[in-house]
């Protein structure tokens, strides 16, 4: 008996019902190959087969005045009925002797057996008294071991070969990617204290990523199955010193990024964005870039005259003029031919036009408030406060004699670095009766590191190379400013805030691209610099509804920003798409063996994502079902035929593994039982087999409804 388990590792317009299309083909296509390994190799063995499914033909599901059958689309060819079932969960090749499908071995495990005896009635000369009736020489079980482990073993052994399949052809047209380039790392994280922002990482635990096909999420899923207590060993090459490589020991973390339900290790890199401007929102509305005339996909080549390259080149120019206008050069071309930086590089603007626009600075907007801050809880390394001998633990009291704000120091430390003036910091170091007071001379700089803000994580000064948690508690009022005229008072404690916006306008279309709300409850201690950035971002007319509690009671405020006429956001509103590459292979050799080499690759990032389920580092929250691979292909088809083709790899892949595991009613079980037979010489108890595959036809029925569960979940808004 077998059966096929599908287990996830993971607006209509024309090209999202076509990916949608290319979806249900591609996996369709994966499942088929799958059961004509079984379908042929039971044929040439001489099993006879009774069915050919593509989907499972188990029950009608009755919807009251609408019920719908078992089988979408069925016919008889020959002894065999090939058909399309009802349930999108998997195949099967029904073999004389075999049960189909779980839901038949639970409710009759016995059946199987009794079709393959054959009946001794009728002018059979030779029967003997109590003989024993015959097993139909057709039957699965009437063949012997090493038959019956072909047929069993084949439907991986095509699932694996059309891996190679799909990767070979997905490598012979090129394959898009995001290389393994590090962008924004997260404030506080151990990328951030490496200083990663703008690397390209070489190898990462042994890999090496050059001159091969290995995107960023390859190098997020390699840190996330080695766990927390494997520390990440990465070769890279920093924008600065292209001459030289560093080896760096990075140890994993959890709790930055949330993902089905749980949190993965990380070390807090996100991938690279690209200097190309969005394809559909170029630019914030109302914000200086989007008055200076920028296009979508327009390419920024250079900033005041110097080139740049990516997103990290892009800010880290900005920092340096955030209170001043700045003259962007960007390739414009209106035949719809996106050039990339390397193309400019070679060939200048080629059939696209070279524009000026000169973009205003970008008034920061403050509710007047101060929030409450706590001590440095990390030190980047190299920077000036580590230079100068600030430890984690250390409180800042005072920046030149001012109150310190972590959301507006680094406005005064970026005029500090132009000038090239030190700055002096009185800290606090220690707690209790052992605390002392500390003075350090520290000289900012601008930051070469570009951090992101996460779930409680703390914001980066980075002009000196701290970070440190701000909580969403009001430490002070600025006079007359929105906050005061609210009345919100020190010691307030924010415990609910929601972004919207006066403007019916705005507010449709932040809706459409989704609304920010403030994580409300304990969620939102540590959250304030997030909200404090999207309001930055917003839309115009955006305002907070806020939720604060004083003295144990809760009272509602509305607060609206003011435009600051001395401190200014560095970003200016301009919205970039991620950074793509483009694999090729040169001769279809070498697109078979890179198919083969990330057949291997994907084969044994399953089998450690398998080993860290067992030992719990990944929940099985991270399981998902039917729903969650769907909703993967189409993102992938609607990434490119090529993308699927990767995709449809990665799924073949899984499914061979999944379904070669030892577990009864699998083709892996059903090896353990012939390998017994084989040693032995007798099959395993009948009796024995059937409760065992009982058993793993209900396990596995269980895990198919809390995998749909977990898809429900997902679409739900709840994980």
């Amino acid at each position: 008996m077998h059966f096929e388990l599908l287990a996830a590792i993971g607006l209509p317009s024309v090209n999202f019902l076509w990916s949608i299309f290319q979806m249900v083909i591609g996996i369709g296509l994966v499942i088929f190959v799958h059961e004509m390994g079984h379908f042929l190799a039971a044929k040439a063995c001489g099993v006879k087969c009774e069915k050919f499914y593509v989907g499972f033909d188990a029950f009608d599901i009755n919807l009251g005045v609408i019920k719908i059958p078992s089988r979408l689309v069925y016919f008889q060819w020959g002894e065999t009925e090939y058909g399309i079932g009802i349930l999108p969960l998997g195949g099967y090749v029904k073999m004389l002797g075999q049960h189909d499908n779980p839901v038949e071995a639970v409710a009759d495990p016995h059946a199987a057996n009794e079709s393959i005896k054959l009946s001794l009635d009728g002018p059979r000369v030779d029967a003997q008294p109590n003989a024993q009736p015959a097993i139909d020489p057709r039957s699965f079980q009437a063949k012997t071991v090493p038959q019956r482990m072909l047929i069993m073993s084949a439907g991986v052994i095509m699932n694996l070969v059309f891996a190679v399949v799909f990767a070979s052809f997905a490598f012979q047209f090129g394959v898009s990617y995001q290389p393994a380039l590090v962008g924004d790392t997260v404030a506080g994280s151990p990328a951030w204290e490496n200083n990663l922002s703008g690397t390209r990482i070489l190898e990462i635990n042994g890999t090496n990523t050059q001159d091969r096909y290995f995107p960023f999420e390859e190098v997020a899923q390699t840190i996330m199955v080695g766990g927390v207590q494997q520390n990440v060993m990465l070769e890279i090459k920093r924008p600065e010193s292209e001459s030289q490589t560093e080896r760096l020991s990075i140890k994993p973390v959890v709790g930055l990024v949330k993902l089905k339900g749980f949190s993965p290790p990380t070390i807090g890199i996100s991938p690279m964005q690209s200097a190309r401007l969005g394809a559909e929102r170029p630019t914030v509305p109302g914000q200086p870039a989007d008055v200076a005339g920028f296009l979508p996909n327009d390419l920024i080549v250079k900033i005041n005259g110097k080139e740049i390259n990516n997103r990290v080149e892009l800010s880290r120019e900005l920092y340096q003029y955030w209170d001043q206008t700045v003259t962007f050069t960007v390739l414009r071309n209106t035949q719809g031919i996106h050039f990339s930086y390397q193309d400019y590089k070679r060939s200048g603007a080629g059939d696209g036009t070279l524009v000026e626009l000169t973009v205003k600075p970008n008034p920061l907007r403050q509710l007047g408030m101060v929030l409450k801050y706590g001590p440095i809880l990390a030190v980047q390394i190299g920077s000036p406060a580590h230079q100068q001998g600030v430890k984690a633990g250390d409180f800042i009291l005072k920046m030149d004699g001012q109150d310190f704000d972590p959301l507006l120091a680094p406005q005064y430390l970026r005029k500090m670095a132009r000038e090239d003036k030190p700055v002096e910091f009185l800290l606090k170091r220690g707690e209790g009766d052992a605390a002392e007071q500390v003075t350090l001379i520290v000289t900012p700089r601008f930051s070469p590191s570009v951090s992101s803000l996460a779930d409680n994580m703390p914001v980066a000064v980075e002009e000196i190379g701290v970070a440190m948690l701000v909580e969403s508690v009001v430490e002070r009022v600025v006079e007359n400013g929105p906050a005061a005229v609210q009345g919100i008072q020190a010691g307030d404690q924010i415990i609910s805030a929601t972004l919207d916006f006066r403007d019916e306008q705005y507010r449709k279309q932040y809706l459409e691209r989704g609304e920010i709300k403030a994580i409300a409850g304990d969620d939102l201690v540590n959250n304030w610099p997030q909200l404090n950035e999207a309001m930055q971002s917003a839309y115009p007319s955006a305002f907070f509804k806020l939720t604060i509690r004083r003295a144990g009671q809760e009272i509602e405020k509305e607060i609206e920003p003011v435009a600051s006429t001395q401190h200014f956001s560095e970003k200016r509103g301009i919205q970039l798409q991620l950074m793509k590459d483009m694999y090729v292979a040169e001769d279809f050799a070498d697109a078979v063996r890179c198919g083969w080499n990330q057949v291997q690759y994907d084969s044994g990032k399953i089998l450690r994502i398998l080993r860290q389920m067992v030992t719990g580092n990944i929940p099985l929250t991270a399981i998902g079902g039917v729903g969650t691979i769907a909703v993967g292909a189409t993102s992938e088809a609607m990434s490119g035929t090529t993308r699927l083709l990767m995709f449809l790899t990665l799924l073949s892949v899984n499914l061979a593994i999944l379904n070669f595991l030892p577990i009864p009613i699998l083709d892996g079980g059903h090896m353990v039982f012939l390998a017994w037979e084989g040693v032995t010489g007798q099959p395993p108890n009948e009796r024995i087999q059937e409760g065992l595959t009982m058993v793993g036809a209900l396990l596995l029925l269980a895990l198919i409804v809390f995998a749909l569960g977990m898809d429900a979940w997902r679409i739900s808004g709840l994980l």
